[in-house]
């Protein structure tokens, strides 16, 4: 049974969003749970967010400058005094009236540290945005019970953030995965709840979709150089794709003795491009590993 006396804490960190940030707080502020408080930290934003954020009643944490989504998001820990916290993007809004309600119940075991959901999108017109959605919340949730969550609609147990030291300010990106890593270590799971979908517009281009991935992986590549393991990483990733161009190498062999044989020129290009590509591709991420690491 649901304890109306467990505060929520909804932390939020903002970088000029001032499209997004007005809608995010009235969603929350419309929720039917009552014991709650709002926490936004506003990441030196240069738009018109900070106007903004000054005609709603919240907790406002303001930067002078960029700090990253680790740093905003451990500062709002700072200043959250709820049993619970409510991990959330200034780019969503909260749809179920209900949300706290439902993300609390599924708190049934000890071991589970968090509830988190996922996102639709209000642009579903988009194909891209269509498939983000496909991914995110059809592929990548097959369980419901993991090991890890992201930040962008997540509750989360306060005391479980303290014991775990909270997020690594360091990290301007793939601060919940380095989150979830840890909390997952002290053996603690999360449940997903399919029915608290937040929305927000996904990314609708393909240069979108590029920009985000890049960043993600360049900040796992900065993650891992923090934690001491930026060596594994690399190795790993030079394994995987080594594997490839090792595969498609044998294949240009044969290629070749068949060339030699019938002078057909079409597989032999063919499998020399795709090598080429192959052998490329992991010093491309390699180096992007190192870049971060500096």
């Amino acid at each position: 049974m649901i304890n109306d006396n467990e505060k929520i804490s909804f932390c939020i960190p903002v970088y000029n969003g001032e499209k997004t940030i007005a809608r995010c707080i009235e969603s929350i502020l419309d929720l039917s749970y009552p014991d709650k408080e709002i926490i936004i930290v506003n990441d030196g934003s240069t738009d018109g967010t900070l106007d903004i954020l000054k005609k709603y009643p919240v907790k406002l944490v303001n930067l002078e400058q960029n700090m990253g989504r680790g740093y905003a998001r451990q500062k709002a820990l700072e200043h959250a005094s709820g049993e619970y916290v409510a991990l959330l993007d200034a780019d969503g809004f909260i749809t179920n009236k209900n949300w706290a309600e439902k993300m609390l119940s599924d708190f049934t075991e000890d071991r589970i540290a968090g509830v988190f959901s996922l996102s639709k999108a209000i642009n579903p017109e988009n194909s891209i945005a269509r498939y983000w959605d496909y991914l995110t919340t059809t592929v990548l949730t097959q369980a419901q019970i993991t090991h890890g969550a992201g930040t962008g609609n997540t509750l989360i147990k306060k005391s479980v953030l303290d014991e775990v030291g909270g997020f690594d300010r360091r990290l301007r990106n793939v601060e919940d995965c380095d989150l979830s890593e840890k909390i997952s270590k002290k053996g603690y799971v999360f449940y997903y709840e399919p029915d608290c979908l937040m929305s927000r517009e996904q990314p609708s281009s393909v240069s979108e979709v590029i920009k985000k991935e890049v960043d993600y992986a360049f900040w796992h590549g900065k993650r891992a150089y923090y934690n001491k393991t930026f060596i594994k990483l690399f190795l790993m990733r030079f394994l995987i794709f080594l594997a490839l161009p090792i595969f498609i190498l044998h294949c240009l062999y044969r290629s070749l003795k068949i060339y030699i044989r019938t002078k057909d020129f079409a597989s032999f290009w063919f499998l020399f491009f795709k090598t080429v590509i192959a052998v490329i591709a992991p010093f491309v991420l390699l180096v992007s590993l190192y870049k971060y690491k500096l």
